[in-house]
């Protein structure tokens, strides 16, 4: 789907799209009146859903990767489901949104630099994952001000990173 393909599309409420070798190009449904949504793409580009009043999101299997700001000031997101074969999740994806937990599939390993936030709240993220070599946790992770919840065999460990924050476009 083509940059800028719907972009202020204010009519638009509810969209659906199953495809997954689709790319959903930079900032297609920006400021769009997007609602609901339910996505399977390859590739969320950067900016590709940024400025709705969509509350809840499902993100569906074949996804890999959701780049940099992809729902960013998306502040009426209150729900996001993410899928098994997302790979990679960039630079606050989900900044200035209305989420305040989500749940990472424990098959991810990249996470970029405030994957979500909140004002200067920055949320609580779930990740199940162990290191098969050594059976820790693990997760690469390039965020600040986040609680990391990791659980691995059934014991729960709780990581504290202490990051900054900048504006987004500076």
């Amino acid at each position: 789907i083509g940059t800028y393909a719907f972009a202020e599309c204010t009519s638009l409420k509810n969209v659906e799209i199953n495809c997954p070798k689709l790319v959903v190009k930079r900032m297609a449904f920006c400021d769009s009146g997007l609602e609901h949504l339910s996505v399977t793409a390859k590739k969320l580009d950067e900016e590709a859903f940024a400025n709705n009043s969509v509350e809840d999101v499902v993100i569906g299997e074949g996804t890999e990767n959701i780049e940099a700001y992809a729902f960013y000031n998306c502040n009426s997101l209150e729900s996001v489901t993410l899928p098994k074969s997302l790979e990679y999740i960039s630079n606050a994806a989900f900044g200035e949104t209305g989420l305040d937990y989500i749940e990472i599939p424990e098959e991810i390993r990249i996470i970029g630099k405030l994957p979500m936030a909140k004002g200067t709240y920055m949320g609580i993220i779930e990740h199940k994952a162990t290191d098969p070599l050594t059976d820790e946790p693990e997760l690469i992770i390039g965020a600040d001000n986040v609680k990391i919840k990791v659980i691995a065999d059934n014991e729960t460990k709780t990581l504290l990173i202490s990051l900054f924050m900048r504006p987004p476009f500076y």
